[in-house]
């Protein structure tokens, strides 16, 4: 007999198969037996051996299917490297558009049109953005993502990923609806996002936009993102989530942004100008 499964998130937002593709489901037997479809990497993977009867093993097996198809972002000195060639990073930001379907299906269908323009890479957050769709898409407690929203991110990451293409995935934006209870929550936030988004490699995690901003004021007794050292402590979350992930933060103070960037939590310094003076009021 065999008994199907689906990598569904629990309670505590852990899926079943944490290092494989979200959308992963399949039949499973005695003695090992089993026969499992991926339908975003289009691929269906057979194996038959008793060793691959814990979850712990299923996990390494499907993580090391996806990782010899899937591309890979890394850094080497000051250079992106994309499955180890130079890669130059040209972007856009599309912040909402996560926000319902019609959002998805509107940026995904300019991608190809992007990239033969020579962009390369785009930028989106979880959080709603201030001037575009607000939202929230995380519990009080900070230990689930609305399924709807997470669905959206990583058709997009695969959308982009099937293109050579890169994605910047923002968690937190001021000034957009903001429901965590405490400290606490927040850190959660960073561990659920992480731990959902680790079978994605052709993504930079980016905590927060603009962490100087005034508008992070209005959640400062929460979890002030204006400290540098929150932005540091939220990176090294992301580590410990998933210690080979890109991630990164930063603002327009150019101040603050030394901090940030020379700290070894931080992988990418993401800056909102490279000018002499601040590009805006603290």
């Amino acid at each position: 007999s065999w008994l199907w499964w689906i990598n569904g998130v629990d309670r505590a937002g852990k899926r079943r198969w944490p290092d494989a593709a979200a959308d992963t489901y399949g039949a499973f037997g005695k003695y090992g037996n089993a026969l499992i479809v991926i339908p975003s990497l289009d691929l269906v993977v057979s194996w038959s051996s008793s060793k691959m009867d814990e979850l712990a093993a299923q996990n390494e097996g499907l993580q090391l299917v996806a990782e010899s198809v899937r591309k890979k972002l890394t850094t080497q000195g000051d250079q992106f490297l994309l499955d180890g060639q130079p890669f130059k990073m040209w972007g856009i930001r599309t912040a909402s558009a996560t926000k319902d379907d019609t959002q998805t299906d509107h940026l995904i269908a300019q991608l190809d049109d992007y990239l033969a323009h020579g962009v390369n890479a785009v930028t989106v957050f979880y959080m709603g953005s201030s001037d575009g769709g607000r939202y929230d898409p995380f519990s009080p407690d900070g230990l689930s993502v609305d399924p709807g929203h997470q669905r959206r991110m990583e058709r997009i990451i695969r959308a982009c990923d099937a293109r050579g293409m890169v994605v910047i995935v923002g968690i937190f934006y001021q000034h957009a609806p903001f429901g965590l209870r405490d400290a606490e929550a927040v850190r959660n936030v960073i561990r659920a996002v992480t731990r959902l988004l680790k079978p994605s490699r052709n993504i930079i995690i980016n905590v927060a936009n603009e962490q100087n901003s005034r508008g992070w004021e209005d959640t400062a007794a929460v979890f002030d993102f204006r400290e540098p050292a929150r932005i540091i402590e939220l990176c090294r979350i992301v580590h410990q989530e998933d210690p080979g992930r890109l991630v990164g933060g930063g603002g327009y103070d150019h101040a603050k942004n030394p901090v940030i960037g020379a700290s070894p939590e931080v992988d990418v310094l993401l800056f909102d100008t490279d000018g002499p003076q601040n590009s805006g009021p603290l």
